[in-house]
């Protein structure tokens, strides 16, 4: 609590309005255990929340209790919704990766949400990262021209998601997939007779948008024809 008393001692200048942390690196603990670890963080992070109350150290009538990545966030409300403080209590959500979802860990991350809630939600992937075909030079090996400048690779190499050439997209198999990563490139394992010229195009979808998110300070939206509709500004 010395922080909360400290925080307090500096009244008017800066106020204790709330407690808040970040439960999602939780999600890389073991599958039968992050539920649980996650819960146990929650109620730490309330516990403290009832202390500072107890000792009137709270600048507030509304408390903010604050979490929550995007693999976790049902756990979250559930939790802070419990919460037993005699003021009242302002949850916030920081989840973000749901704004556009990705092709990778979250799609996986997904079902497990599903499978904890009565309510199962069916997020579609809407990041991709488009990528000219730069060499062919062997059989089975694309080199495009997107690299770790370009994407998140924390979660994994990218999926391998579509091709184009003169305006014709077409979907790409999952036998196709991104095998080496460097600055500015990507190797891609394509199947035999795959037929992609340099010069063609192809979509990525990264794992984990948010590491792909601050690689870039502008973002285009499009239509299911691809027709840029509108920007979007990154704050990353």
């Amino acid at each position: 609590m010395d922080i909360a008393r400290a925080v307090r001692g500096r009244s008017p200048y800066l106020a204790l309005v709330g407690v808040e942390g970040f439960e999602g690196l939780l999600q890389y603990r073991a599958p039968d255990r992050r539920e649980a670890d996650v819960r146990d963080f929650l109620r730490f992070l309330v516990s403290i929340a009832e202390e500072v109350e107890r000792l009137d150290l709270f600048d507030a009538q509304d408390v903010v209790l604050s979490a929550g990545g995007s693999a976790f966030y049902d756990v979250v409300v559930d939790e802070f919704a419990r919460a037993g403080l005699k003021r009242s209590t302002r949850i916030v959500l920081r989840s973000g990766c749901y704004l556009t979802h990705d092709s990778g860990i979250y799609g996986t991350l997904l079902e497990d949400i599903n499978r904890r809630t009565s309510t199962p939600l069916a997020f579609e992937p809407a990041l991709e990262v488009w990528a000219q075909v730069l060499s062919t030079p062997e059989p089975g090996l694309v080199i495009v021209s997107a690299g770790r400048r370009d994407f998140g690779e924390d979660a994994g190499n990218p999926a391998v998601l579509k091709h184009a050439r003169q305006g014709v997209v077409r979907a790409l198999p999952e036998a196709w997939r991104v095998t080496g990563v460097s600055d500015q490139h990507a190797h891609i394992h394509a199947p035999g007779g795959h037929g992609i010229a340099v010069g063609d195009l192809i979509a990525l979808g990264p794992s984990h948008p948010c590491t792909t998110f601050d690689k870039w300070r502008v973002l285009h939206l499009v239509d299911k024809n691809y027709t840029v509709v509108d920007t979007v500004r990154t704050w990353f």
